[in-house]
């Protein structure tokens, strides 16, 4: 019997100290898996605060840029809008316009019409001017061969003819390196040795006729301009006409 109850007792003190071995594991298991599972959800939440602090970084800096190209395109603006202004006010300033008095004469045709080929009597006026005297305006600095080029441009002949009305008075000329100067080869469908082997244009500034191309003459306010045509290689001309 003493040994019964002692084996029981034995089996007993084995059985409490098995479970309490248990215990205790399972006690530390448990902790250590709540430990992993705070270290993981605290390096989770660092990621997290690290994503959001990296995203407000990138914000910030989109502020920064774009501000910064607000500035810069504003201040480009109003670099162009000054160098406009100066530009504008340069060209005003060279924009300074002068008259002059302008006519096209070709009276001398008259006295020689025998002369004249056929086919060009229809473009001669009645009275031998093609064109009156007129005021024409252009910029300080134009030529006496920008005067008659916009003369020819906005008016028609004395006789407003048929080949006038549309087109304004027909103009034919041609550059010459030469001389480095446009030469004006035909006024109104009348051209060089039209009449006479000696015939063409000349012009004149106030009563006097340059040796030089129209082209390179500046007009000045004032001037009084003609074109005129000879037959005699100016010598039927006069000077103060």
């Amino acid at each position: 019997m003493k040994k019964v109850l002692s084996v029981i007792i034995t089996v007993t003190l084995l059985l409490f100290a098995l479970c309490s071995c248990g215990l205790t594991v399972t006690e530390t298991d448990n902790e250590a898996s709540e430990a992993a599972a705070f270290s993981t959800t605290a390096g989770k939440n660092t990621e997290k605060k690290t994503e959001i602090t990296e995203t407000v970084s990138l914000t910030e800096n989109s502020k920064t840029e774009t501000t910064t190209e607000k500035s810069t395109t504003s201040k480009t603006a109003k670099a162009t809008e000054k160098a406009t202004e100066k530009t504008s006010k340069k060209e005003t300033a060279t924009e300074k316009q002068i008259t002059c008095t302008f006519e096209i004469s070709c009276k001398n045709i008259l006295d020689k019409k025998e002369n004249l080929k056929e086919n060009k009597s229809d473009f001669l006026p009645e009275n031998g001017m093609i064109l009156n005297s007129v005021k024409v305006t252009v910029p300080e600095g134009s030529t006496a061969f920008d005067v008659i080029k916009k003369a020819c441009e906005e008016n028609t002949c004395t006789d407003n003819c048929k080949y006038c009305k549309q087109n304004g008075i027909q103009l034919d000329y041609v550059y010459t390196p030469g001389y480095d100067s446009y030469y004006i080869r035909g006024i109104h469908q009348i051209y060089e040795k039209d009449c006479g082997t000696q015939s063409g244009w000349m012009y004149s500034i106030n009563g006097t006729f340059p040796n030089y191309g129209c082209s390179q003459y500046k007009v000045r306010d004032g001037d009084i301009i003609k074109f005129m045509y000879t037959c005699d290689l100016g010598e039927d001309l006069e000077a103060g006409c």
